[in-house]
């Protein structure tokens, strides 16, 4: 049995969605960003008989947080620490022999190794950039691979790559993807803070999906993402954050994060992704770190300490 002395190294950028939220599945137009933090997906090869997969998933404090084990081809579980965790890369792997029908069809073994740069908490997109990772292994396409798994608007696939922000829209059955840049003036007074709780973004899109489909939200949703990208002041920038909160606030009947948790917060703050959970958006004033510390929320980022811009 022989191991390749260097593996095949893949990694795929975390995400966050600026504008959109919920309305983006339904083909409105949003502004994402990659982040600088991701996943890395390390594969060694070796000749082997029986053929197998065995998997190591690694977190953000180096600790192994999952093992398993797949007999090839046919994907089978031979052992495992999680078997929901088992079952998701299972559906991968049949997502990815259907679209590759030779892959896995050899006497190579596989020893995949996935290390996440962020905690699981933060909802940068584990799931994507581990799906990401696993299409550029097995050269699937990862848009077919989200649709056959996870499902979703595939805004965080686009993000996976990219090498700036990203206006998107899903439309016609495919992505439409535009690299744009953020006006400095603008990100130098921004900051994401943690609100200590991973929200589901699966029952946030179920609650979504329950309401009516509203064109003219979508429209809106649209212009407003388009606002925020030609802002070339924080002042422009803060009042099209404040309009996107109250438009998705009063066709959710939920009320905005400020208005739950902040409402003495002298500036705009948004909500980013489903509503409840992960980061937020925040416009800086001069006693911002304390402001959140003292509410106990730790985890704060300057823009471009999270956000990958490569101009």
């Amino acid at each position: 049995m022989s191991i390749t002395s260097i593996p095949h190294s893949f990694f795929s950028k975390g995400k966050l969605l600026l504008s959109g939220e919920y309305a983006v599945l339904d083909g409105a137009i949003a502004l994402a960003v990659p982040t600088i933090l991701g996943q890395q997906l390390e594969v060694y090869e070796k000749e082997n008989n029986p053929t197998t997969i065995t998997w190591k998933s690694i977190n953000s404090e180096g600790v192994i947080w999952f093992e398993a084990a797949f007999s090839l081809p046919e994907c089978i579980v031979l052992e495992t620490s999680d078997e929901n965790i088992s079952d998701s890369l299972v559906a991968i792997f049949k997502a990815i022999k259907k679209q590759n029908h030779s892959i896995f069809h050899s006497n190579l073994s596989y020893e995949c190794i996935s290390t996440l740069e962020f905690p699981t908490d933060y909802g940068l997109g584990s799931s994507s950039t581990l799906l990401y990772n696993m299409s550029l292994w097995s050269h699937t396409n990862p848009y077919e691979l989200l649709k056959e798994t996870f499902g979703g608007s595939a805004y965080d696939i686009a993000c996976a790559q990219a090498e700036s922000a990203i206006i998107y829209q899903w439309t016609h059955n495919q992505p439409q993807i535009t690299p744009v840049f953020l006006s400095e003036n603008v990100t130098e007074h921004l900051a994401f803070i943690h609100l200590n709780t991973k929200q589901n973004s699966r029952e946030g899109i179920q609650q979504y999906k329950s309401l009516p489909k509203n064109e003219a939200l979508i429209e809106q949703i649209s212009e407003i993402t388009y606002t925020l990208l030609e802002s070339e002041d924080i002042d422009s920038f803060s009042k099209a954050m404040d309009e996107h909160e109250k438009l998705l606030s009063d066709f959710l009947q939920i009320p905005t994060v400020k208005q739950l948790h902040f409402r003495d917060y002298p500036a705009s703050i948004k909500s980013l992704g489903a509503w409840g959970g992960d980061f937020i958006l925040v416009v800086k004033t001069p006693n911002f770190h304390s402001y959140f510390q003292n509410k106990g929320f730790h985890t704060i980022f300057d823009y471009s300490e999270l956000i990958y811009t490569h101009h």
